[in-house]
């Protein structure tokens, strides 16, 4: 009698890991990633490149492109994000929709890798 109640315990048990497991496997955790932030941004004199890993941004038809590691992400909504970079540097950013991120020097649109780097001549790519 005992050993049957040990064994139907266990079973719920595994019944309750599976569904909590199955649960946390549909459901999209932006724990260690950005999210909807991921791809590439484009206003008229920069371009970004948001990557789980690293945020990088050139300025048109010049050599100045930045590349910060990212420590930690921290999704604050679907509409916002935090970022820690190295040295404890904190950033929030905002998405006005899908397809449209305010930073501090203004509004970038969402484009695919080729618009973004075609601002460059050819010269530059984005990680």
């Amino acid at each position: 009698m005992i050993f049957i109640r040990k064994l139907t315990v266990i079973i719920i048990l595994g019944i309750v890991l599976l569904l909590i497991m199955g649960c946390s496997a549909s459901e999209k955790s932006y724990e260690d990633d950005v999210g909807p932030f991921k791809g590439y941004w484009l206003k008229d004199t920069m371009a970004c490149h948001f990557a789980d890993t690293y945020v990088a941004c050139a300025l048109a038809e010049s050599d100045f492109i930045t590349y910060d590691e990212i420590i930690k992400t921290n999704l604050i909504s679907d509409t916002q994000i935090e970022l820690i970079f190295e040295g404890d540097v904190k950033n929030t950013f905002h998405l006005l929709d899908d397809n449209t991120l305010e930073l501090a020097d203004g509004v970038y649109d969402r484009v695919s890798a080729g618009e973004a780097n075609a601002i460059y001549g050819g010269h530059y790519t984005l990680p």
